[in-house]
């Protein structure tokens, strides 16, 4: 509790705390809360194959702005963070339960994208510029996506709520 002898420097620092609580009792529900917030539901499969659809319409047809629908379809990434959430607490099963539905969606989400790329071959043969430029290697697009994933689990710690514009960038990079 707080002491109001305190210094107010030494407040500020228990406050800033990664997981605040400073009780062990606190900061045990405090992880399984995280946990809750991190692992995979239906609903993330559901979305995954979705946007994994949508994307590869969007990359088929060379559309930026369905590109961009497709991501903000995309669920909410909780799994990422899940996996690094069981990685720092050295939960082997929370890494597993995570990985495997980060695994899962992302397959689900190639799915979705290989039938619309089945599709486009039936009706638009051809090739796509739009394809061309993602499937190529960028170091600012990799660094953007390191930034994204340390912004999405800060969020998730921090406020138990993830951060809508972290994830969206972490599935468009993921996904695509």
């Amino acid at each position: 509790d707080e002491d109001p002898r305190l210094p107010p420097a030494r407040r500020r620092r228990a406050e800033r705390r990664l997981l605040g609580p400073l009780n062990s009792d606190e900061r045990s529900q405090s992880l399984e809360e995280i946990g809750r917030a991190a692992a995979p539901s239906f609903d993330f499969f559901i979305f995954s194959f979705l946007a994994g659809t949508l994307i590869g319409l969007a990359l088929l047809l060379d559309a930026p702005y369905l590109l961009i629908l497709g991501g903000l379809i995309a669920p909410r990434m909780g799994p990422f963070v899940g996996v690094a959430l069981g990685t720092s607490i050295g939960s082997t099963r929370h890494f597993i339960r995570s990985l495997s539905g980060l695994l899962v969606g992302s397959g689900l989400a190639f799915l979705g994208g290989w039938l619309a790329g089945l599709a486009r071959q039936l009706w638009l043969p051809g090739e796509s510029r739009l394809a061309q430029i993602y499937a190529q290697f960028h170091w600012p697009a990799l660094l953007a996506l390191g930034i994204a994933g340390i912004l999405l689990c800060a969020a998730v710690v921090k406020d138990r709520r993830q951060s809508r514009a972290a994830s969206l960038l972490l599935a468009l990079r993921l996904f695509v």
